[in-house]
This record gives structure tokens, C-alpha cells and sequence, in this order.
């Protein structure tokens, strides 16, 4: 639309008024996304899961970690078969072909690692596609909370995130020593990308 009417040539009631379309639209669009989730989830059972035990099911005891726990009656692949969906067809059947035959002999993770190599293997750039559709996703939010505090949550690209800790660690005098020594320590793995020859 911008295409058709330059945003310098509205008027800021204009403006203003597209946007409300524009957020109708994307509210709209989430919603039927959701919906179409939900649907297509209540196709993946989790009684076609296999057993504890059987090949190619989790191991007794696996527990998912934070933010992946299992939804009740949804299939444990349902988020995996989510993700597969984003694929060309021609890549899907190449990276099953090659995962397939080793399914019933490892584990659940290491099925998914074997699965992430062979798509990096079949087409190389699709961890790059994934990365910047993520960081088009990047937010940071503010909750306020009690006695005058708040709640910072951000959703970065891991090196600007562990940046941000280690100056929130310094500027934050009630932090405790221990996090600000292992946030220092964690950011010895993150490469610098100033162009210069840090250590």
C-alpha cells in the first residue's frame, strides 16, 4: 500500500488510520493461525506416540526443557512437524530419506541433531533463513511489578543478549557476584564482531 500512497505523502490521520488497518489485518492473520494450529494439533494425537521403550520414543524419565513442555493429547512431534512444513518438498524428502533408516536406533535428540546436520548437509542456508527470521522477531518488554520494580524479558540474538546481561550484571549493584562471574565467563564464548583483534 506505502507502494501506491508514500507514507511522507499521508497525513497523519491517514497514518494513523493505517495502522489501525494494518493491526486489524495482523490480528486477524494471527488468529486464523492460531486456529489453524490448534486444528491441525488435534490431528496429531499423542496416543500415535511411541511407547517408553520402543524404539525411536523418549527416554524413561526425558523431561523437555523450559518452554517445551508437552501439551496434553498433542503428539510430541506436532512442534517438529510444524517446522519441517516450512521446507521445500524435494529438501523434506532428501533429509528424510537420510534420517529415516537410522530412526528406530537412537535416541529422540539425537534423531533431531542427525535430522539439523542433514538439512545444513541438503541445503545450506537454511539455518541462516531460520536465524533471520528470528531476529525479525526480536522484542524486548517491560512488565511492571511490585514495590516499584519491573521485569525486563527480551528475545535477542544470543550475542546481543549475553552483551546486554553483562552490562545489566555491572550497572545492577544488587546482583549477586556468582551470576556476574558466570555471565563473564559466558561471554568469553561470544565472538567479537567490532573488526578489531580482541582476545
Amino acid at each position: 500500500m506505502s507502494d501506491l500512497l508514500p507514507v511522507s505523502a499521508r497525513t497523519d490521520e491517514e497514518i494513523v488510520a493505517e495502522l489501525a488497518r494494518v493491526t486489524r489485518v495482523d490480528s486477524a492473520l494471527a488468529a486464523d493461525k492460531a486456529e489453524l494450529v490448534t486444528g491441525l494439533a488435534a490431528h496429531r494425537p499423542d496416543s500415535a506416540d511411541r511407547e517408553i521403550g520402543e524404539p525411536g520414543a523418549a527416554a524413561d524419565g526425558w523431561v523437555p526443557g523450559p518452554g517445551r513442555e508437552p501439551v496434553a493429547g498433542v503428539s510430541e512431534f506436532f512442534a517438529d512437524e510444524l517446522a519441517v512444513r516450512e521446507l521445500e518438498p524435494v529438501v523434506l524428502q532428501r533429509v528424510v530419506a537420510a534420517v529415516l533408516p537410522r530412526a528406530a536406533t537412537v535416541s529422540v535428540s539425537r534423531l533431531r541433531a542427525i535430522a539439523r546436520a542433514e538439512l545444513l548437509g541438503v541445503d545450506a542456508t537454511a539455518a541462516d533463513r531460520r536465524r533471520t527470521r528470528a531476529e525479525r522477531c526480536a522484542d524486548v518488554t517491560v512488565t511492571p511489578m511490585r514495590d516499584g520494580m519491573a521485569e525486563l524479558r527480551a528475545f535477542l540474538p544470543q550475542p546481543l543478549a549475553a552483551a546486554i546481561r553483562e552490562t545489566a550484571a555491572v550497572l545492577t549493584p544488587t546482583t549477586d557476584q556468582r551470576v556476574r562471574r558466570s555471565s563473564a565467563m559466558n561471554m568469553a564464548s561470544v565472538p567479537c564482531r567490532c573488526g578489531q583483534s580482541c582476545p
